[in-house]
């Protein structure tokens, strides 16, 4: 039985395999292939070098079962393969911890929501799938574990939809931006192109035609990218003031329940006056404002 099915990559995936960058954001608009091309360098690279250690994360462990585990023992992976110790369908899929393969090499399947197991160990390469719902700061602890020495190189691959231009994947310095289209996928239909030409507005410009574009109307563009912590007693109701005239004032109403947030009410008008806003504000909430009004 052969270890892998038949793969040749095209157009910008080439550069997976010639150009030596330790960080990538291999980015692009939905069905371009992203994680097939990714998942193949991946078995081919553990397959040629005795020993290797790579590990995939996603933010949760529970994600990875119908996403990036599936299409690789589905699509990558010939049926059958050693790897899967016989065990195959979503039942195997939600316990699967990892591949080993005969030559000693190894790819660890781990969630970031259990990230002691991933911190004691140490690898060659790492594939942080759907990596905009992860901070900065895992990404930063994550590069720390690459410390295995069974490739003369590292890799860290972070493949992403485009999100928010302000988003910290768009930004991080030393980040090797490999643009992906849907000509590099020779799986794309017109089938699908009809499906993602279907969307509108940010949605169709994100998915569709690959741009880092904002929300229209988003009041806080950056929130995902920015969180405070406060210590708030249980069950206490609370809001967040941002001020504002031209740009919009916003209000937001939330309550604790069980350590979570949630926000119940958003208000925000342009040329609001000091004497008006208070009518928007909730009697017996704790307020948090921005330091713009200090009085």
């Amino acid at each position: 039985m052969n270890d892998t099915k038949p793969y040749v990559p095209q157009g910008q995936y080439l550069k997976l395999w010639s150009e030596p960058y330790l960080e990538w954001r291999v980015s692009g608009p939905c069905d371009t292939g992203k994680s097939y091309n990714i998942e193949n360098w991946c078995l081919a690279t553990c397959l040629a070098n005795p020993g290797v250690r790579g590990l995939w994360v996603r933010a949760t462990r529970a994600s990875m079962s119908e996403t990036n585990i599936q299409l690789f023992e589905k699509h990558v992976l010939p049926e059958g393969h050693y790897s899967l110790n016989g065990r195959t369908g979503i039942g195997a899929r939600q316990h699967r911890t990892g591949y080993h393969f005969n030559n000693g090499s190894e790819i660890i399947l781990c969630g970031l929501d259990k990230a002691d197991k991933v911190l004691s160990g140490e690898y060659d390469f790492i594939w942080i799938e759907e990596a905009h719902e992860v901070e900065e700061d895992d990404l930063n602890i994550l590069i720390t574990r690459l410390r295995s020495e069974s490739l003369p190189f590292k890799r860290v691959f972070l493949s992403v939809n485009p999100q928010n231009p302000d988003h910290w994947l768009n930004v991080r310095q030393n980040l090797y931006h490999l643009e992906t289209q849907h000509k590099d996928n020779p799986t794309f239909t017109a089938a699908r192109y009809s499906i993602l030409d279907a969307l509108t507005g940010v949605e169709r410009q994100r998915k569709l035609l690959g741009l880092w574009v904002a929300r229209e109307g988003l009041v806080f563009p950056d929130y995902a990218n920015a969180v405070t912590h406060f210590d708030i007693p249980i069950g206490t109701k609370i809001g967040g003031i941002d001020w504002g005239y031209r740009d919009a004032f916003c209000v937001l109403d939330a309550i604790e329940i069980n350590h979570s947030v949630f926000i119940h009410s958003c208000y925000k008008k342009n040329e609001l006056s000091i004497d008006d806003l208070f009518s928007h504000l909730q009697k017996g909430t704790l307020y948090y404002a921005d330091s713009a009004r200090p009085d």
